[in-house]
Protein backbone atom coordinates (compact mmCIF):
# COMPACT_ATOMS: atom_id res chain seq x y z
CA UNK A 1 0.00 0.00 0.00
CA UNK A 2 1.45 3.44 -0.49
CA UNK A 3 1.87 5.83 2.12
CA UNK A 4 0.07 8.69 -0.02
CA UNK A 5 -2.64 7.20 -1.73
CA UNK A 6 -4.28 8.63 -5.18
CA UNK A 7 -6.74 11.09 -4.98
CA UNK A 8 -9.80 9.49 -6.35
CA UNK A 9 -10.93 6.02 -4.74
CA UNK A 10 -8.49 7.29 -1.97
CA UNK A 11 -8.33 4.53 0.58
CA UNK A 12 -7.27 6.03 4.41
CA UNK A 13 -3.95 6.64 5.24
CA UNK A 14 -3.73 4.64 8.56
CA UNK A 15 -5.67 1.45 10.01
CA UNK A 16 -9.32 1.60 10.52
CA UNK A 17 -8.17 1.08 14.16
CA UNK A 18 -6.08 4.26 14.46
CA UNK A 19 -9.27 6.71 14.10
CA UNK A 20 -10.99 6.62 17.70
CA UNK A 21 -14.79 6.26 17.66
CA UNK A 22 -16.96 8.82 18.22
CA UNK A 23 -16.99 9.79 21.83
CA UNK A 24 -21.10 10.02 22.22
CA UNK A 25 -21.79 7.14 20.28
CA UNK A 26 -19.11 4.76 19.51
CA UNK A 27 -19.73 4.96 15.96
CA UNK A 28 -16.76 4.51 13.49
CA UNK A 29 -15.20 8.13 12.62
CA UNK A 30 -17.12 9.65 9.92
CA UNK A 31 -15.09 9.76 6.72
CA UNK A 32 -14.71 13.44 6.16
CA UNK A 33 -12.96 13.84 9.54
CA UNK A 34 -10.60 10.72 8.34
CA UNK A 35 -9.74 12.50 5.48
CA UNK A 36 -8.83 15.87 7.49
CA UNK A 37 -6.43 13.78 9.93
CA UNK A 38 -5.03 12.43 6.92
CA UNK A 39 -4.57 15.38 5.18
CA UNK A 40 -2.82 17.11 8.64
CA UNK A 41 -0.69 13.86 8.60
CA UNK A 42 0.50 13.84 5.29
CA UNK A 43 1.97 17.31 5.98
CA UNK A 44 3.74 16.84 8.69
CA UNK A 45 5.33 13.67 7.62
CA UNK A 46 6.73 16.33 4.77
CA UNK A 47 7.98 18.57 6.87
CA UNK A 48 9.25 16.42 9.89
CA UNK A 49 12.04 14.18 8.22
CA UNK A 50 11.70 10.24 10.33
CA UNK A 51 14.98 8.23 10.47
CA UNK A 52 14.97 5.29 7.84
CA UNK A 53 18.10 3.46 9.01
CA UNK A 54 16.74 0.67 11.05
CA UNK A 55 18.17 0.85 14.74
CA UNK A 56 17.32 2.94 18.41
CA UNK A 57 17.00 6.17 19.36
CA UNK A 58 15.75 8.54 21.60
CA UNK A 59 12.90 10.99 21.00
CA UNK A 60 13.12 14.41 22.59
CA UNK A 61 12.11 13.64 25.50
CA UNK A 62 14.80 11.14 26.30
CA UNK A 63 12.53 7.78 25.78
CA UNK A 64 13.95 5.16 23.81
CA UNK A 65 12.76 4.09 20.79
CA UNK A 66 12.95 1.11 18.33
CA UNK A 67 12.87 1.14 14.37
CA UNK A 68 12.79 -2.03 12.61
CA UNK A 69 13.82 -2.96 8.74
CA UNK A 70 10.55 -3.33 8.14
CA UNK A 71 10.01 0.69 8.96
CA UNK A 72 7.88 -0.75 12.48
CA UNK A 73 8.26 1.66 15.46
CA UNK A 74 8.54 0.00 18.85
CA UNK A 75 8.01 2.67 21.82
CA UNK A 76 9.53 2.64 25.12
CA UNK A 77 6.32 1.16 26.79
CA UNK A 78 7.22 -2.19 24.13
CA UNK A 79 3.91 -1.15 21.91
CA UNK A 80 5.23 -2.36 18.23
CA UNK A 81 3.29 -0.63 15.64
CA UNK A 82 4.25 -1.51 11.94
CA UNK A 83 5.32 0.87 9.00
CA UNK A 84 1.00 1.54 8.09
CA UNK A 85 1.46 3.80 11.42
CA UNK A 86 4.34 5.87 10.75
CA UNK A 87 2.08 8.92 10.23
CA UNK A 88 1.62 8.78 13.64
CA UNK A 89 5.14 8.93 14.97
CA UNK A 90 5.40 11.91 12.14
CA UNK A 91 3.04 13.73 14.46
CA UNK A 92 4.55 12.73 17.68
CA UNK A 93 7.87 14.05 16.22
CA UNK A 94 5.63 17.31 15.53
CA UNK A 95 4.51 17.64 19.59
CA UNK A 96 7.59 17.22 20.96
CA UNK A 97 10.86 17.56 18.87
CA UNK A 98 12.97 15.20 16.63
CA UNK A 99 14.76 11.78 17.12
CA UNK A 100 18.26 10.80 17.61
CA UNK A 101 20.14 7.57 16.91
CA UNK A 102 21.81 6.08 20.08
CA UNK A 103 24.71 5.19 19.12
CA UNK A 104 25.94 2.16 20.67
Amino acid sequence: MPLFPRRFGQQNLLPGDAYPPERTTGAPMPARKRAAIDRKLRRMVKQHRLPAEPGEYFDATGDRWTLDAQSGWTDAGGVHRDARYVPIIALFVHNSGPFTRIES
